[in-house]
């Protein structure tokens, strides 16, 4: 069985894809076990910017449940996708800090974790990849005027946190 590369996490339905099927059409009898190609219609399962909610279990090995954070998907990831969990508690009550071992609350999921909330899209700072709640707390480089002050642009997330 062949694993086509391109196609993980790609939202488009495998069996109906006409360039995987042409791939594989290709390669057919090669006895080719991996294979990776340029595909322009390949749809990522989730795009920067959009909200979903975040499936670990969690316990203390007495009990175990399983609890859901919300968080900003801010990119694919090779197989996974980097998310910024918000900081909240779980659906459960667990604060977020106290699960994720991690300052920025960063973490690198599986799409099998992940599921879409019914939420507007955040807009991702292309300095810090944070994710503001407002959505405009940080700059967008393409359009906002750079003002560098301390190895930050004004307006930062990352920036007003290095601050307090």
């Amino acid at each position: 069985m062949t694993s086509y590369t391109t196609c993980i996490n790609c939202a488009a339905d495998k069996q109906a894809c006409e360039r995987r099927n042409a791939v594989r059409a290709a390669i057919k009898g090669a006895h080719i076990t991996s294979v990776k190609f340029r595909c322009t219609d390949r749809q990522s399962m989730f795009h920067p910017g959009q909200r979903v909610g975040i499936t670990w279990t969690a316990g203390n090995g007495d009990y175990e449940l399983d609890e859901t954070w919300p968080g900003t998907v801010i990119r694919e990831s090779g197989t996974r996708f980097l998310i910024a969990i918000d900081d909240v508690p779980s659906d459960e009550g667990t604060p977020a800090r106290s699960y994720i071992r991690n300052e920025r609350l960063f973490v690198k999921v599986s799409p099998s974790r992940l599921q879409l909330l019914d939420e507007p899209d955040r807009r991702i700072c292309k300095f810090c990849e944070r994710a503001p709640a407002t959505g405009d707390a940080c700059i967008d480089r393409d359009t906002d005027i750079w003002s560098f002050n301390s190895g930050f642009p004004l307006g930062c997330m990352l920036k007003e946190a290095a601050d307090a």
